[in-house]
């Protein structure tokens, strides 16, 4: 027992300090992927290297799963929890913890990969689900701007399970360049509407949104992704609320902005599959209920009419 303790111990001694740091997640993650054959899993594989130094700077790592056996349901909650249980034995290596349940108000996550132009990886995106992630400092990276993400999504719906893991590598958002900024709660982000994507630094709430600038929305060119379409969709949707909650002369005018950029979104919606343009028909349905105006109801009508075809 001794000998194999002497070697568990050289073995830990020998693994990158960023394993090291996150060991239990990376441990509980292995032990899920590892039943592949019970459990049907996606994966999708990005890694990116300074072709100089061969320096890693962007990787992405993404596990999309479904359990769709009932009797295979028991058994797959049991490693989901053992998961959620590892990112509390991990937190206080973690600069970062983060959990909660996704609800049609929530305001999902984007973890950023690399330098932040490329797309990131959705968490808090699946209806109804529970969620966590953990962002940990590359401490092999001499000028510590670099941190790994590990996230996991899942739901449980009429004994059937689907879900996510991740695993994201790129500089932490203050390193990030991005084209505009946005104020909120006199912090600087990105402008979502100059299409960028939010970091998973700030939690982003739309309804304390302070805007400096919104640029002419038609000039821009929107990325072909659905979480960027999402992000943007929902900044104008909850905009529209809270100008519809001001009073008639001061938030008609804005409101009715907020349609027309809506409607304008859904005219480009070719990113989107049959299910993301399922929740935002659902959305557009709710809005059009707060408003009795004309006009702004057939924004919506039309939104929704191109999002059906």
């Amino acid at each position: 027992m001794k000998n194999k303790n002497i070697f568990l111990t050289a073995m830990l001694m020998a693994l990158p300090s960023m394993l090291m740091a996150q060991k239990n997640i990376q441990k509980a993650f292995d032990q899920f992927l590892a039943e592949k054959e019970q459990i049907a899993v996606k994966p999708h594989h990005m890694l990116e290297k300074d072709p100089e130094t061969g320096k890693k700077i962007a990787q992405c790592d993404v596990y999309d799963f479904a359990v769709d056996n009932k009797s295979l349901t028991s058994f797959a909650k049991e490693l989901l929890e053992d998961i959620e249980s590892a990112f509390e034995l991990d937190k206080e290596a973690a600069y970062k913890l983060n959990s909660g349940e996704s609800n049609e108000y929530a305001q999902y996550v984007n973890l950023t990969v690399g330098d932040g132009s490329q797309p990131g990886v959705a968490i808090g995106r699946i209806p109804n689900s529970r969620y966590v992630y953990s962002c940990f400092l590359d401490k092999d990276d001499p000028d510590k701007k670099n941190r790994y993400a590990y996230a996991l999504e899942w739901a449980e719906e009429d004994g059937k399970i689907n879900g996510r893991l991740a695993v994201t590598y790129g500089l932490m958002p203050q390193y990030q360049q991005h084209r505009g900024r946005i104020t909120y709660n006199n912090l600087q982000i990105p402008n979502l509407w100059g299409g960028a994507i939010p970091s998973e630094e700030v939690e982003l709430d739309y309804d304390t949104l302070f805007v400096d600038s919104l640029p002419d929305f038609n000039s821009i060119q929107i990325k072909a992704l659905s979480t960027v379409w999402f992000t943007q969709f929902n900044g104008f949707s909850n905009l529209f609320r809270k100008q519809q909650s001001l009073t008639k002369e001061k938030g008609d005018a804005a409101a009715t902005r907020y349609a027309t950029e809506i409607y304008g979104l859904c005219k480009r919606a070719d990113a989107l599959d049959d299910h993301d343009k399922a929740m935002a028909v659902k959305e557009l349905e709710k809005l059009r209920k707060r408003t009795k105006d004309e006009f702004v109801q057939e924004l919506f009508d039309k939104s929704i009419e191109l999002l059906r075809k």
